[in-house]
């Protein structure tokens, strides 16, 4: 069997493909194959919501916090352009972040102290709250898994 997502093979048992992250069904159709689905892995943040379907992930902004902060508007990235996942878990007090280095970019490092104010600025970047943390915790492990895949 063969993923209808990138069209690697796939054992008949599997679930998940192994090499970029797509579901399928787990019952035969009709005609006694194993169906593609479109899962999207989404996680809505305070400066603006990501979304992941195993190829690209989008990041979505509208609102006035968005006008306010980099802008609105919606930005797909290709899994193939991330090199890295910045990831900041929210505390008590501050708000947590996850970010993606593409590659060949300019990145601009916050001292101590300045990482999450540096991500509100950052077009990679969304910020969420303590509340919002397990969605964004389920959204980073399955990109990191597609780009472990990747990577082989």
């Amino acid at each position: 069997m063969f993923c209808a997502n990138c069209g690697s093979e796939m054992a008949e048992s599997s679930n998940f493909c192994s090499a970029c992250g797509r579901q399928i069904t787990a019952a035969p159709n009709a005609f006694g194959m194993r169906n593609e689905v479109s899962t999207t892995v989404t996680a809505k943040g305070h400066t603006g919501q990501i979304s992941f379907d195993g190829a690209a992930v989008t990041i979505l902004r509208k609102g006035f916090l968005a006008r306010a902060t980099v802008g609105k508007g919606e930005k797909v990235i290709p899994i193939s352009a991330i090199s890295a996942i910045d990831w900041k878990p929210a505390g008590g007090v501050t708000n947590g972040f996850i970010g993606f280095t593409i590659a060949g970019a300019f990145e601009n490092r916050k001292q101590f102290g300045g990482r999450t104010t540096g991500a509100v600025k950052d077009q990679n970047s969304v910020v969420f709250l303590k509340s919002q943390q397990s969605d964004f915790e389920m959204l980073r492990q399955a990109i990191q898994k597609a780009l472990n895949t990747r990577r082989g």
